[in-house]
């Protein structure tokens, strides 16, 4: 039990962050819970791994022990950016309307979850209208190293 408890309460001696272009590895460190000086709380650094995947699309992290504990180094790849989005099939509702449903934005990160969320909010909205037999899909295409997005309603 002594040595169960002497792991759990490891310290973290640092934070680094390796593949990060866009963002500085100050402001991650600074979005994240988890401290520098801190006990390493897996919970809390689970929740950080949640929280950076708005920027990146692939996160891994390893521990490497050093004098006073724990180094957390992280390796990222960011999300492209966001060229353009688009919308076809849009006839019964603006599509400034359905713009302003969306967190999907051209010039920012893409992250899938954000689509996820943006295609059941557009459904909702065609659903509210009462057009319960709608069907919305969004597709990723390659633009020139970003992203174009496009939601395609059926």
């Amino acid at each position: 039990m002594g040595v169960a408890l002497a792991q759990e309460a490891v310290k973290v001696a640092g934070i680094s962050f390796e593949g990060n272009r866009r963002y500085s590895t100050e402001n991650l460190r600074h979005s994240m819970r988890t401290r520098e000086g801190d006990v390493l709380d897996r919970d809390r650094l689970n929740k950080d791994i949640a929280m950076l995947r708005a920027y990146f699309e692939e996160i891994s992290y390893r521990e490497e022990q050093v004098p006073g504990g724990v180094r957390l180094v992280f390796r990222v790849v960011e999300n492209p950016l966001v060229s353009r989005v688009e919308f076809l099939g849009v006839e019964a509702l603006l599509e400034e309307e359905l713009r302003a449903l969306i967190d999907t934005r051209t010039g920012y990160p893409l992250a899938s979850f954000r689509l996820e969320n943006d295609v059941a909010r557009i459904v909702g909205r065609y659903k509210d209208e009462g057009y319960h037999w709608i069907e919305v899909k969004s597709q990723v295409l390659d633009d020139e190293g970003a992203r174009r997005v496009l939601f395609r309603v059926v």
